[in-house]
């Protein structure tokens, strides 16, 4: 663990610390005990310091455990390192235990993978859309019996998508039609593996690998998440874990060209935010969805469940989980929540993961698996985290205050003043007067010093926006087709950006003084309607490395050292850019490293145009010293913002340590309220006349001593988890017989619990069917959908 107590003036930058553990007691008891003897060493200066004032320090930073270990483990490895408690966890796979599971043990559940049927029109019997659809439904009706970790689930929007509700009638219609649908005569030809393949064999179907007609594949949700691209801190595109923008990428690929031109209007308004309404874009997501599945091109007939496991043990086990619903326990939150429960403060976490790490460690085109997305979770912060719970995100490094203002129609005046970067150089330039926006955010930007003590700044807030501009454009020798389509939706939406102000101002805990500062920042954005946080994720002012660092990668790029993505080094023929763990690349970069020091090289984006604090050479040439001590000290360039230091790795395991730094932005317990949600199910749904009354319960989590129990009760107003109050939100859809949304308005919470929901005035005659769902903190998995006829009648 590396403490560093910065009062006003910096201090001496400190090197890596190494526990020295000896003789008796286990190694990871002793580990712990060095770990927590380090923190309360560091915590015992402060407290000198507070009790001179007569008060605790308030403000802890940083997260919970002292160090993080990644190891990569086989099934049975895992199963062993769990039942012996020297793992706490194993992301991405189930272990494999050769008896029961042991009691302590918990399994985190998450969605997996979707079933995909994917047709051959070639084979017999399958040109016509109409016998594709029909082979789909006997295919689909013959796995609805092959349990296991396989749920039947013929649409493509599933429970754990925050957009079922305004689905769920077609969702469950679909689910009817085939468990009601008997044995087919017809028997194609599959190929199928594993666990499913197996049921089809045994359910008398013909699996084969040579010539099918039908193909079975699981396609993980955590491809279709890895797909579009992280550059950077950004996660494009902000609607990623939307179930329409998930059915989009798994079935638009098998449709022609002429059943694309019909899904295409759909598609290009929702990423655009082109609807006036909360109607509208329910029109629009529904009709997207129904166009993918009109041709069965492609046909989802279930889901599959991810199993993670954790200790849960008395002493030894971890505690405060928080579980993506696309992502399982491999997201930044989950290791920003996660303690110990031995030593909540401190000690050491030792994780277990089931791929090794392959992808390259460079933060434009690289961590890219499931263990560089972790490592890339853990030792960087980006601007917004993905909301574990629904489609929407959560501020980070930036301000929850922020302020979205979006109009359709792009009315929004953009001040001359304003800039944006040139395409093709990223040299910023002044927008000019007259342009026009249909959105703005105005974002509070919580800065604090990158891991190699450069404090960050104006310089490093805005230099990604040039990035993106300058490799758009190039010429086709420099240019990565990965990082141009990655970046492209920020080009795309960008307007302009204006700085408003810097703030810096003193922090002062007991009599401990922490220097802060806080940029505002206005970025002016080509987007309509939608969710507020999902505008404000488009494209938010943060780096989650300094400047310094990607002006080194791009000059190593450009001179032909290396490349960002995978695919452009094997096409260029030299090596996938890591900033770790290629030592002949290390040595390399070091070298540019110290030419561009030399030089006092300062990227052009960043030396003039319209920027308002260009950086000097001077400036410049203390940055790229401390990214050289950094290195020397280390022994890699990763340098981040992020509250954990890579400290050494090998081909099976990598560790970090915590940098409990008091100028780091966030503290202990941030994000705790994730963990451990309250979920509500609707319980009843009835008409009163022109009313509809909705009555649901509530499941929460109550946490006796270190143990925690699921309580179930009425949801009432007033509802809490401890001393946090529970927020509560109601939807509604009104559907009518043609399947078109008519009305979207939320049931009003009353005082007496119920929920109450005025039916409009006059409903042409005809079937309607009322959709409801109630949402506790925002927990939209698996939360139950009310449904009711109505039926209208002209007044």
């Amino acid at each position: 663990m590396i403490v560093r107590q910065k009062i006003g003036v910096a201090s001496p930058r400190p090197g890596p610390e190494r526990l020295a553990t000896r003789g008796c007691g286990s190694y990871r008891r002793m580990a712990r005990l060095g770990a927590a003897l380090a923190l309360l060493a560091a915590m015992n200066l402060l407290a000198q310091q507070a009790a001179r004032a007569g008060h605790e320090v308030s403000y802890y930073p940083s997260f919970y455990p002292s160090e993080i270990t990644l190891e990569t483990l086989d099934p049975e490895g895992a199963a062993s390192g769990l039942q012996s408690m020297k793992l706490q966890a194993y992301l991405g796979a189930a272990p494999r235990f050769t008896g029961n599971v042991p009691v302590f043990l918990k399994s985190a559940e998450s969605l997996g993978a979707y079933v995909l049927l994917r047709f051959h029109p070639g084979a017999p019997g399958m040109a016509q859309p109409g016998q594709r659809c029909r082979a789909a439904e006997d295919v689909s009706a013959a796995l609805a019996g092959a349990g296991g970790d396989f749920v039947s689930h013929p649409f493509p929007i599933t429970p754990f998508d925050s957009d079922y509700l305004q689905h769920a009638d077609r969702a469950q219609a679909a689910l009817g039609r085939a468990k009601g649908r008997g044995q087919s005569a017809a028997r194609w030809k599959i190929q199928a593996r594993g666990t499913l393949g197996q049921h089809l064999i045994r359910a008398g179907w013909p699996v084969g690998e040579a010539d099918p007609a039908i193909t079975v594949e699981e396609v993980p949700v955590e491809r279709l998440m890895a797909a579009s691209g992280h550059v950077n801190g950004w996660l494009s595109p902000p609607w990623i874990k939307e179930g329409w923008f998930h059915a989009y990428q798994l079935l638009n690929p098998l449709l022609d060209a002429e059943a694309q031109g019909r899904v295409g209007p759909s598609y290009e308004r929702l990423v655009r935010g082109d609807f006036s309404s909360q109607v509208e874009r329910y029109n629009l997501e529904r009709s997207l969805v129904a166009e993918l599945m009109r041709p069965c091109s492609g046909v989802v007939a279930g889901y599959t469940m991810r199993r993670e496991y954790f200790s849960d043990e008395h002493t030894n086990g971890v505690e405060n989980i928080v579980i993506d619903s696309a992502l399982g326990l491999n997201t930044p939150i989950f290791v920003r929540t996660v303690k110990l429960k031995d030593y909540p403060w401190n000690g050491p976490l030792h994780l277990g993961i089931s791929q090794p790490a392959q992808a390259a460690w460079n933060p434009i085109a690289g961590f890219s698996d499931a263990p560089g997305r972790l490592m890339w979770a853990v030792i960087a912060d980006d601007a917004f985290m993905l909301q574990p719970y629904n489609a929407g995100w959560i501020p980070n490094r930036i301000d929850p205050g922020m302020d979205v203002k979006s109009e359709s129609g792009g009315k929004i005046p953009v001040p001359a003043d304003a800039v944006v970067p040139g395409r093709g150089t990223g040299v910023l330039q002044t927008v000019g007067p007259g342009k026009t926006s249909s959105a703005v955010v105005v974002y509070k930007v919580l800065a604090s010093p990158y891991l190699d003590d450069a404090d960050m700044e104006l310089a490093d807030i805005i230099y990604p926006y040039s990035f993106a501009f300058r490799w758009a454009g190039q010429a086709a020798g420099a240019r990565d087709p990965q990082v141009d389509a990655a970046t492209a939706l920020v080009r795309e939406r960008l307007v302009g950006i204006r700085v408003i102000n810097s703030e810096r101002h003193v922090d002062v805990y007991a009599d401990i003084k922490v220097p802060r500062s806080l940029y505002t920042i206005e970025v002016y954005l080509n987007h309509g309607r939608g969710d507020a946080d999902q505008i404000a994720a488009l494209a938010p002012p943060w780096s989650a490395v300094p400047w310094h660092l990607l002006a080194l990668m791009e000059e190593a790029v450009q001179r032909g050292l290396a490349a960002f993505s995978e695919a452009e080094a094997r096409r260029r023929n030299v090596p996938w850019l890591d900033l770790a763990r290629n030592p002949p690349l290390q040595q390399r970069l070091r070298s540019l490293l110290a030419t561009l020091e030399k030089e006092r090289f300062v990227p052009a984006a960043l030396a003039g145009g319209a920027l308002q604090q260009p950086v000097t050479p001077e400036a410049a040439e203390m940055r790229w010293a401390l990214l050289r001590e950094f290195a020397e000290t280390y022994g890699h360039l990763l340098v981040t913002n992020g509250p954990y230091v890579l400290k050494k790795w090998d081909d099976k395991s990598v560790s970090f340590e915590v940098v409990r730094d008091f100028r780091y932005a966030i503290g202990l317990g941030a994000f705790n309220t994730y963990a451990t949600p309250s979920l509500a199910r609707v319980t009843r749904v009835a008409r009163d006349k022109s009313q509809v009354i909705v009555e649901a319960e509530l499941q929460r989590m109550v946490q006796f001593q270190r143990d925690y129990r699921i309580v179930r009760e009425p949801l009432r107003k007033g509802a809490a988890r401890g001393f946090q109050p529970i927020v509560v939100q109601a939807r509604s859809v009104l559907i009518d017989a043609d399947g078109k949304v008519v009305e979207a308005a939320p049931p009003l919470w009353q005082e007496d619990g119920r929920f109450v929901l005025s039916l409009p005035r006059s409903l042409p005659e005809g079937g309607y069917t009322l959709a409801v769902g109630v949402y506790a903190d925002g927990n939209a998995v698996n939360a139950t959908v009310g449904t009711l006829r109505v039926e209208g009648s002209a007044r």
